[in-house]
């Protein structure tokens, strides 16, 4: 499926308020399909409201109105003001291509408003919502769906996610996931605040199911990384990873991650803000810091320096800062990323001579390697290299004498 055809449709309704509950299930259907609905009940405090449905009108994709005997009944109402705005924008449309769609939501005429070239908007074909309203729901979509119609598959477990039962939830999250269509990304997505876990997790295992996984997903998965259940914070995350650069967005909350009392989580969060690139460069030192509290060795130490070295050239100012972080451990984990990813600048000598006296003998070791790779560690470091000629570890012993050669050698020995 292309990111093309996953861009939602953006569909205006314009209504009576006698009407609002039947308009408020046909914007519901609508959004349950996939479709991005806009209408009175959107519109933010402190705006000026008509000019907000005027600008929704002309940039909307499609244009729904919602006629019926209340609507007759009224001397007066805001809505023809809508559908003078509606018909001028018709008039300016393609004919060949369907914009605005009559609705009926009872037995009752289409006003006569002309639309040009002699015609009327009774000359539209219009859906009637009052004899069948799953007939209409897919006609409507049949012309405004992002993938077509929406099959009676994918709308039968759109319609059990609404169920009061859990398990009848969980089962068609679960369902939904198997279709794979993305019609039924927007109610997964809210099938995500679910009061159940089980719900939850069922949502996320669907959407991750669900082929061309779009970023506008990744700010709803943010917020299940800090959810109660472990299985929905770890599925999470790696979702997140499967978006890559498009969840910019979730670096603060990867960090934040980082301190996840799972240990397998916070590490799938290391790896996942590797995949993120240039974007995570803000989770650098905290980067560090994690893999000081987690240990230098192992799998750990090999996510954070994996991550470091995805995120490329932008982790040297950050890892350089750290270099001055008033914990040792910092500076010395700082130091030793930059010589082993990007190779040892001349900053990172302080930190590294540090790193000679580290009670762990690989550490002690790559310390001096990486000073001899500087080239002038300056009088100290050459200081400190000649007594590790002493050192209890033979390897330790045989890279200090190497490098105390290349430093002699100089740059073009």
């Amino acid at each position: 499926m292309a990111p093309d055809q996953l861009r939602r449709p953006k569909v205006s309704v314009c209504y009576v308020r006698e009407d609002l509950q039947q308009v408020a299930r046909l914007v519901d259907d609508l959004q349950k399909a996939g479709v991005d609905v806009w209408w009175d009940k959107r519109i933010p405090g402190g705006v000026r409201w008509k000019d907000k449905i005027r600008q929704h009108i002309r940039d909307g994709n499609f244009f729904v109105a919602c006629f019926s005997d209340e609507y007759w009944a009224r001397s007066a109402t805001y809505m023809n003001e809508e559908l003078i705005v509606a018909c001028e924008e018709l008039r300016l449309r393609r004919r060949d291509t369907a914009w605005f769609i009559p609705v009926r939501l009872s037995d009752c005429q289409i006003p006569e408003n002309v639309i040009g070239a002699g015609e009327t908007l009774r000359d539209l074909q219009r859906v009637d919502l009052w004899q069948d309203w799953d007939e209409g729901i897919r006609r409507i979509l049949d012309v405004a769906a992002p993938d077509g119609p929406v099959p009676d598959e994918v709308r039968a477990e759109l319609i059990r996610l609404d169920s009061e039962d859990p398990g009848t939830r969980a089962a068609a999250a679960l369902a939904l996931g198997g279709l794979n269509h993305a019609a039924a990304v927007p109610a997964l997505r809210q099938s995500l605040h679910d009061a159940e876990a089980t719900v939850r997790l069922r949502a996320v295992g669907a959407l991750d199911n669900i082929d061309d996984l779009r970023a506008d997903v990744a700010p709803a998965l943010v917020r299940c990384l800090f959810d109660e259940d472990p299985d929905v914070r770890f599925l999470a995350t790696s979702m997140l990873g499967d978006i890559g650069p498009g969840a910019a967005s979730a670096v603060p909350a990867l960090v934040e991650c980082l301190h996840d009392r799972g240990y397998q989580t916070a590490e799938l969060a290391a790896w996942v803000l590797g995949r993120i690139g240039d974007a995570a460069v803000p989770a650098v030192a905290p980067l560090i810091e994690w893999l000081c509290r987690e240990g230098a060795a192992g799998r750990a130490a090999q996510r954070a320096l994996d991550a470091i070295r995805t995120i490329g050239e932008a982790a040297v100012p950050p890892l350089t800062k750290c270099l001055q972080h008033e914990e040792r451990q910092v500076r010395m984990e700082a130091a030793c990323a930059l010589g082993d990813i990007f190779g040892p600048p001349a900053e990172a000598a302080p930190a590294l001579i540090e790193c000679l006296h580290d009670t762990d003998d690989e550490r002690r070791e790559q310390a001096a390697w990486l000073l001899g790779g500087i080239g002038d560690p300056g009088e100290a470091g050459i200081s400190e290299l000649t007594e590790l000629l002493e050192d209890d570890c033979p390897h330790v012993r045989n890279t200090a004498r190497e490098a105390l050669a290349d430093i002699e050698r100089g740059p073009d020995g």
